[in-house]
């Protein structure tokens, strides 16, 4: 089976669930899965009736290791009202119950761990020592809770591996917060109404990186003087990290880069930069 026909055939499966996941979408978190992230461990945070899980638990399926973690309330966001109108007149537990069906009749359920809670309560009980492959955000979609999301989940995924945020540009929240992250996500690309970023390796990332991420907070004229500044000092005489708080106390920029550059790495850039 070519993979345009596995592609179809997941496609009439996720048919007729109800959800907000393109199958243009859900296409490319199959193949993100099954061909690119660095092992098998997915987590979907938000997960409604399992459109998206149906699409994933399918590439975990097909790439023979990993199992999904669905990470869902299944009581819907209190902040968004079309959750509401639609789970009118539904009983205590009945979207998830309808969840499991739908992954039961696509075939999926034993591939596929629910868990039921709210994600930041969640991510603390979450095994440590279990690297994500992809991490999928789709939760709630205000700004503050797409960043907790982020901040509690994303130091699990594995060097190499992909986060996914779900309905950029199309809500504010996440498609604000994207462009906010730092030099150690890059953006491979937004489409679908969805954007890919992966988690780059140590020794991936360059000081240009660095500078862009400034470039985006500050402004060029902060990163045009940072960049000279840089430039015109010697490493041997202490780390780069010493010399950017220098520099950003100078500008009354203080921890703007120490908050974005570590100390361990900073050292390894400023080296490779040069």
């Amino acid at each position: 089976m070519t993979i345009q026909e596995r592609i179809s055939e997941i496609k009439q499966k996720v048919a007729p669930i109800q959800g907000w996941v393109f199958d243009e979408a859900g296409a490319k978190l199959y193949e993100l899965v099954r061909f690119h992230t660095p092992n098998g461990t997915v987590v979907e945070l938000g997960s409604w009736k399992g459109r998206s899980t149906v699409w994933l638990a399918h590439a975990v399926m097909d790439r023979g290791d990993g199992v999904v973690y669905a990470v869902d309330t299944w009581k819907g966001t209190a902040t968004e009202e079309g959750h509401q109108q639609l789970l009118s007149g539904y009983k205590e537990n009945q979207l998830f119950e309808e969840f499991r069906r739908n992954l039961t009749n696509a075939g999926v359920y034993p591939g596929v761990i629910a868990i039921q809670g709210d994600t930041v309560e969640v991510s603390n009980r979450f095994p440590k020592n279990l690297p994500i492959g992809l991490l999928f955000i789709d939760a709630c979609h205000d700004y503050p809770a797409v960043k907790e999301d982020f901040e509690r989940w994303s130091p699990m995924v594995a060097e190499g591996g992909y986060i996914v945020f779900d309905d950029v540009p199309s809500w504010e929240g996440p498609t604000r917060f994207v462009a906010e992250l730092p030099p150690s996500y890059k953006i491979r690309s937004i489409q679908h109404n969805q954007c890919i970023v992966k988690k780059m390796k140590e020794s991936d990332i360059r000081i240009a990186d660095i500078l862009q991420h400034l470039y985006q907070k500050e402004g060029p004229a902060f990163v045009a003087e940072a960049y000279k500044e840089l430039l015109n000092r010697e490493p041997e005489e202490e780390g780069l990290l010493g010399h950017v708080q220098l520099l950003a106390g100078g500008m009354g920029k203080q921890g703007i880069v120490s908050g974005i550059v570590q100390s361990a790495e900073a050292a390894q850039l400023y080296h490779r930069g040069r």
